[in-house]
């Protein structure tokens, strides 16, 4: 089945995630390839952004706990999604809410438009831009208004779905935690692979200067993550403007499945 496609443009951009030991600063790897999706051509007039799962009220019409499917034009009920329906960002077909993945996708798209926020030094802790803490999970209009780095966001979905945080030996919470925690589990990044939705990759500390980044693959390879505007990125905060090939292939260097770090 096709997935929906919506016109989307977006200009050469920098990522930039700090965070000293814990955070995620990038250099200038955002390649702009201009126009990537194409709008659905026009006579489509029920499936709003094309042929696709859509859960109801958003693109098609019907009950906003079911997944409809969308087929030039006929809609016919795929599920009624028991957990909810989660609406995906264009290009990515909706999903009922069902597994670990799902609940923390679901969680983090409410997250999507909060602020980057830095963290200039001190223990990592419960609260912004962090969320460093096996705790519950707060209320995702809380933490959206409160903002968050990279690994805050990863964090977040953690808690949501009741795994720990990150750690190793002097890191918590941050990138050279995550680094560490996942390498028996991860893989080397592979630019020319199709990761599920939910994979997490990542971008290893080196120093200060490039204290890498993590971010979390969604079902057409965009991605979902929080960037600051340091270098003037037109997408600050946590978004889901990029795309995986859009940087390039040598940036990222690992990725973990999402049974391996969301669970099932």
């Amino acid at each position: 089945m096709d997935m929906k496609n919506k016109a989307t443009s977006w200009s050469a951009a920098m990522a930039f995630c700090c965070m000293a030991l814990a955070g995620c600063a990038q250099e200038d790897e955002w390649v702009d390839e201009g126009t990537v999706d194409q709008a659905k051509a026009a006579g489509t007039s029920t499936c709003t952004y094309g042929d696709g799962l859509y859960c109801g009220a958003n693109g098609v019409p019907g009950d906003p706990n079911t997944l409809y499917s969308c087929i030039r034009g006929r809609v016919t009920v795929e599920e009624v999604c028991a957990g909810g329906c989660q609406a995906m960002p264009p290009g990515v077909n909706d999903v009922c809410v069902t597994g670990n993945v799902e609940k923390a996708l679901d969680y983090a798209m409410q997250l999507v438009g909060g602020p980057y926020v830095w963290w200039t030094s001190g223990p990592l802790g419960d609260g912004p831009p962090a969320w460093a803490k096996d705790a519950k999970v707060p209320e995702a209009s809380h933490a959206r208004s409160k903002g968050m780095f990279c690994a805050g966001l990863t964090n977040l979905m953690l808690r949501k779905v009741g795994k720990e945080i990150p750690h190793a030996p002097g890191a918590f919470g941050g990138t050279v935690a995550y680094g560490l925690y996942y390498k028996k589990v991860a893989k080397k990044f592979d630019a020319n692979a199709s990761y599920p939705a939910g994979t997490l990759v990542g971008r290893y500390f080196r120093s200060v200067k490039d204290q890498g980044h993590v971010a979390v693959v969604l079902g057409d390879g965009r991605v979902l993550e929080s960037n600051s505007n340091r270098f003037g990125s037109p997408y600050p905060g946590v978004n889901t403007s990029k795309r995986l090939k859009n940087w390039r292939p040598s940036y990222y260097e690992y990725a973990v499945l999402p049974e391996d770090w969301l669970g099932k």
